[in-house]
C-alpha cells in the first residue's frame, strides 16, 4: 500500500505543478475573493443527495442478495467515499463492500460485485453524456486536440466497459463451466490459494444477480443518470459563482474532462488529476487561467470537506477509524 501512496503522490505533484504553472497568484486570490459563494450552498446539498441516490441505487442491486434498510447503505456509501479521499490505492469500494457485509451479515465478495456494476453503469451514464457532447458542443479549431482526446478517451472507455461486461456475463451465466475453466488453467498454483479464488469468483458471481429482468434494469438505470446529471447541476452552480452561465452541454463537457481526469490514479482526494481537468475544461471557454484554477479549487473543495465532514461523523458514530478501514482494504479477499 505504501509504494501506491507515494507513486500517487508524485503523480498529483505532477499535475499540480502543470495547474500552478505560470499563475499569477495576485489574480487568483482576487477571482477567489470575488466569487458568489451562496451558489455554493445548494451545490453541498446536492452532493449530499447523489449520496442518497447512490444509496437507492445500492438497495436495488443488493436486493437479490439481501434487502437492506436505507441508513445502512447510505452510511456505506458516504464511507467509503471518504475512505477514497482520505486514504491511498482507492479502497473505498472495498471498505463500502466490507462495512455493508459486515454490518448486514452479506458474502462480502456478492456486495462488491454490485458495486462493480455500479461503476459500469456510471461509466455508460458518463459515455452517454460524451456523445451528446460530441455531437452537440461545437469545438473551435484552436481547440480540436480536446475534441481528439474525448473521442479517444469515449473509443477506450467503451471497449474497456464492454471487456468487462462480456467477463461478468460469462461469469454469470456460466458461473460451473468458467470457474472450471479457471481452476485448469491456474492449476500450477498452490491450492490453498487457488480454492480461495474459486471461492472469491463464487461469492463474485453470487453478486452479479442483481439484474432479474426489464423492471429493474430501468430503475437501476435511471437512478445512474440522475446521480450523474445532479452532477451536472453542480458544474452549472459553481460556474455561476464565477459569473459564468454554461449551457447543458458545455456543464457535461466539465462534467466528462473530471470523469476522465480523475481515472489517473493520484494521491489521496484525486488532488492535482482533479483540478487540471477542471482547469483546462474552464480553459476551453478562453478563461482567464487564474479564473479557470480558482473555479477548480472551489469546485474540488465543494465536494471534498463536505464528503470529509459527513464521512468522519458517520465513522466516529459507528465507533470506527481510519486504521479499521485500511484493515478493512487489507482484507479485501475475505468474504
Amino acid at each position: 500500500m505504501r509504494w501506491k501512496f507515494w507513486i500517487g503522490l508524485l503523480i498529483s505533484l505532477f499535475f499540480m505543478f502543470i495547474a500552478f504553472r505560470k499563475i499569477e497568484f495576485r489574480l487568483l486570490g482576487s477571482f477567489l475573493a470575488s466569487a458568489n459563494y451562496l451558489y455554493l450552498i445548494p451545490v453541498v446539498f446536492i452532493y449530499y443527495l447523489t449520496y442518497v441516490f447512490r444509496a437507492f441505487r445500492w438497495h436495488y442491486l443488493m436486493e437479490p442478495i439481501k434487502s437492506i434498510g436505507f441508513a445502512s447503505l447510505f452510511q456505506a456509501v458516504v464511507i467509503g467515499f471518504t475512505a477514497n479521499l482520505l486514504l491511498p490505492a482507492r479502497i473505498g469500494e472495498f471498505v463500502r463492500a466490507y462495512y455493508i457485509g459486515k454490518a448486514e451479515d452479506v458474502s462480502k465478495s456478492a456486495s462488491f460485485a454490485t458495486i462493480v456494476i455500479e461503476r459500469l453503469l456510471d461509466g455508460f451514464t458518463i459515455l452517454t453524456f460524451l456523445i451528446m457532447v460530441l455531437i452537440f458542443l461545437e469545438i473551435p479549431e484552436d481547440n480540436i486536440v480536446i475534441g481528439q482526446l474525448l473521442k479517444k478517451g469515449g473509443y477506450i472507455s467503451f471497449l474497456l466497459y464492454v471487456t468487462v461486461i462480456v467477463f461478468l456475463w460469462l461469469l454469470r451465466k456460466y458461473t460451473a463451466k468458467f470457474v472450471s475453466v479457471i481452476e485448469r488453467v491456474f492449476g500450477f498454483l498452490p491450492r490453498s490459494f487457488l480454492e480461495k479464488i474459486l471461492k472469491l469468483l463464487v461469492s463474485f458471481a453470487e453478486g452479479l444477480h442483481a439484474f432479474r429482468g426489464p423492471r429493474q434494469v430501468a430503475v437501476i438505470s435511471a437512478h445512474s443518470l440522475v446521480i450523474w446529471f445532479l452532477n451536472v447541476v453542480v458544474v452549472f452552480m459553481t460556474a455561476l459563482a464565477f459569473d459564468i452561465s454554461l449551457s447543458l452541454i458545455g456543464s457535461m463537457f466539465v462534467l466528462v474532462m473530471l470523469v476522465f481526469g480523475v481515472m489517473i490514479p493520484s494521491a489521496p482526494g484525486f488532488i492535482g488529476t482533479y483540478h487540471t481537468a477542471c482547469l483546462y475544461a474552464f480553459l476551453f471557454y478562453n478563461l482567464p487561467k487564474e479564473k479557470a484554477l480558482s473555479i477548480a479549487i472551489v469546485m474540488h473543495a465543494t465536494f471534498f470537506f463536505p464528503t470529509i465532514a459527513l464521512g468522519l461523523f458517520l465513522i466516529a458514530r459507528q465507533k470506527m477509524s481510519l486504521r479499521d478501514m485500511r484493515k478493512w482494504a487489507g482484507e479485501k479477499g475475505g468474504n
